[in-house]
């Protein structure tokens, strides 16, 4: 007997993503690239900002870093169907060392992580 929801769930994707289904609920993209080879498009939609550099302190942070990219999603688009999405995003990674003060006396001298890849 053949399994019926393979077949299910292959007709919800084919039906859900398609160029008009990113329209109305991703909107307009910002960038569409045309791939000349075939008729593969790429739908680029950018949010907030990838800042780079470093934010060395001596008592006080002093950050040294600017914006080069922009978050961002890119879906492929082959026929008028997604075949795949990726995504790009910042994080924050590195660490300190030194001595934190605790606000009910004492402190603690030691290295921290600054890391917030939750992907971990």
């Amino acid at each position: 007997m053949r399994d019926s929801s393979e077949n299910t769930n292959v007709a919800v994707y084919k039906s859900q993503c398609t160029s008009e289904w990113l329209r109305t609920y991703w909107g307009i993209p910002d960038r569409i690239n045309h791939l000349s080879e075939n008729s593969d498009e790429i739908w680029t939609y950018k949010s907030g900002l990838i800042w780079e550099g470093v934010v060395p302190f001596v008592i006080i942070p002093i950050p040294l870093a600017l914006p080069v990219a922009r978050e961002k999603v890119c879906f492929t688009l082959r026929d008028g169907c997604v075949v795949s999405a990726s995504t790009t995003k910042s994080c924050t990674v590195g660490g300190t060392f030194g001595f934190i003060p605790n606000p009910e006396g004492g402190g603690s001298f030691g290295a921290w992580s600054l890391d917030d890849d939750s992907s971990k």
